[in-house]
């Protein structure tokens, strides 16, 4: 009762997107090419810029040689990661220009890749990440490799990589940084635990800043997070397979 009861709040939520879900598949060309023609105007509405920059700065993203090597790495390796939304997230990063952003959750290094490339491009700041490799074997890692295996060396010098429990090392880090630009939940995406996450990262937002997250529709914790904080979830769309990710921004 209580997943039905979350779906019909996110289809009031988004009605648009639930129709699609529920009369094609999440990989479906329909489904793919609605995604694409909303994102672009998902992003300029969140943003607050014209969509001929988002245009711009999409185009940087796809015409980068590090992140055309993330891409066909990804391609190759199936199973590995079903959030595709990096160039979106890119396109966050550069034109918010966040000092320091949180990631929790890393597995292979997708997101992390397209952030820590953004930041680069930006000039400043730097990606403090945390992860502890999975043991379901859905998840986990291919044999040999670590956790953001997909980041280059060129990047790595904007990354601060924590190996452990997202629980036991995002309050020490949050409390050792004092104020973050920008929020990336990418970890368990239990209702308990990504309510817990919201509500600590965005303690420590600085006002401006954004607070993202990963499969927001798989729970209601981001619509539930953003009545008790009093604003807007903004969905912003991708080419994968996973739901959009939501953004909550504090103002």
């Amino acid at each position: 009762m209580i997943d039905v009861l979350c779906r019909l709040r996110w289809a009031v939520r988004c009605p648009s997107y639930a129709l699609v879900r529920a009369i094609s598949g999440p990989t479906s060309d329909w489904n793919r090419r609605v995604n694409l023609n909303r994102r672009i105007r998902s992003l300029s509405a969140l943003l607050g810029t014209g969509p001929e920059n988002v245009q711009r700065i999409l185009s940087e993203s796809r015409e980068s040689p590090i992140l055309q090597s993330v891409e066909k790495t990804v391609s190759g390796l199936p199973n590995l990661a079903t959030f595709r939304g990096g160039p979106e997230l890119y396109v966050v990063i550069r034109q918010s220009r966040p000092t320091n952003v949180i990631e929790t959750g890393v597995g292979a290094g997708y997101s992390s890749a397209y952030i820590l490339t953004a930041l680069s491009e930006n000039g400043t700041g730097t990606l403090h990440s945390i992860d502890m490799p999975a043991l379901d074997s859905a998840w986990s890692l291919p044999t040999g490799r670590s956790p953001g295996f997909l980041v280059p060396e060129a990047l790595r010098s904007r990354w601060d990589f924590h190996l452990g429990y997202v629980r036991q090392v995002l309050p020490v880090l949050l409390s050792n940084l004092g104020v973050i630009d920008c929020y990336f939940h990418d970890s368990d995406h239990s209702y308990e635990n990504m309510m817990s996450e919201f509500r600590l990262g965005y303690q420590h937002l600085k006002n401006g800043g954004c607070l993202v997250s990963d499969d927001v529709t798989l729970n209601c914790a981001m619509l539930d997070f953003a009545s008790e904080a009093r604003r807007d979830v903004h969905l912003v769309y991708h080419h994968g397979p996973s739901s959009p990710f939501g953004v909550i921004l504090k103002n």
